[in-house]
């Protein structure tokens, strides 16, 4: 996951007392650390689920990128991601020609 847990705790308690020091002016002491550690908690589970959401998404993506190399060759040596979008380059070209060829040949079969 990235980073470590003390950056939730440490979010977490900010913004516990952020919210007690401005919730104490209106309210009574208990109610205001009510509402800190209320704070404290959400803040905590908050910071915690976007942390394991980021950590997921980067290791999704470091596993895309290696499936891709490995499964784009044919005789096992990786390729580069560069030399992917090359490959990707060449075969979209060769597409693009038969496709043309198709359709020449469709064209002079009507004229025909």
């Amino acid at each position: 996951m990235a980073g470590s847990i003390w950056y939730n705790i440490l979010l977490s308690t900010i913004m516990a007392v952020y919210t007690f020091l401005l919730s104490i002016m209106n309210n009574t002491p208990q109610h205001s650390l009510i509402r800190g550690v209320a704070v404290l908690i959400v803040t905590f589970v908050v910071v915690f689920l976007i942390r394991r959401m980021v950590s997921w998404i980067i290791e999704t993506r470091r596993r895309r990128e290696e499936d891709l190399i490995v499964s784009s060759t044919d005789d096992a040596t990786p390729l580069s991601v560069n030399e992917t979008e090359d490959q990707e380059a060449i075969d979209s070209e060769e597409a693009a020609e038969r496709v043309r060829a198709m359709m020449q040949d469709e064209q002079e079969q009507r004229e025909s």
